[in-house]
């Protein structure tokens, strides 16, 4: 029967991952390279999925979501600033079109905002043997239009009425002259 290891109190740094885990929109090696600045990409995912199965980080990590969504304008700043990331990023932040081919921008350039607007990113094997990508965004029509509503610029029902009674709408025609009044 195999002992289980006594694990160890978290290290500066393994904080340090778990806030930029959660600052990264939950991205393991977005955060491992924003806190481990000489990793490269492969030793970052590698390494970023090691830390999160350690129980103390798991641990770490679910008592700061706590923290978070306990209050609630802790929940609303954070809803926000995701619809303000969708809202205020183009398509072209996170990535172009190389002459011949789509490319993304490296994923530790990108802004938690530029990140928050990424909906879905695909990669497909056409006829030819070639590779075809596909970067979608969340709609920012939508993130604009909640946003409103949120801060009361929206709203879904108007009540038109003035003390209990229906407002009667006013026309007021102004005759041409020579014309019947």
């Amino acid at each position: 029967m195999k002992k289980k290891a006594k694990q160890k109190p978290l290290i500066d740094k393994h904080k340090l991952f778990c806030h930029a885990y959660l600052s990264n929109g939950c991205n393991g090696t977005a955060a491992y390279k924003e806190v481990y600045k000489e990793s490269n990409e492969d030793n970052a995912r590698f390494s970023a999925s090691r830390l999160l199965t350690n129980g103390n980080i798991r641990q770490y990590i679910d008592t700061l979501l706590l923290n978070v969504f306990s209050d609630k304008s802790g929940i609303a700043s954070v809803v926000i600033e995701r619809l303000m990331g969708i809202v205020g990023t183009n398509i072209k932040e996170v990535c172009f079109w190389n002459g011949t081919a789509l490319e993304l921008v490296e994923s530790n350039k990108l802004s938690s905002r530029q990140a928050s607007s990424i909906k879905e990113i695909s990669q497909k094997i056409t006829s030819n043997d070639e590779y075809g990508m596909s970067v979608k965004q969340w709609n920012p029509l939508k993130a604009a239009e909640l946003l409103m509503k949120y801060c009361g610029m929206l709203q879904d029902k108007v009540d038109l009425t003035s003390g209990g009674q229906a407002i009667q709408p006013v026309f007021n025609y102004i005759f041409p002259e020579g014309e019947k009044k």
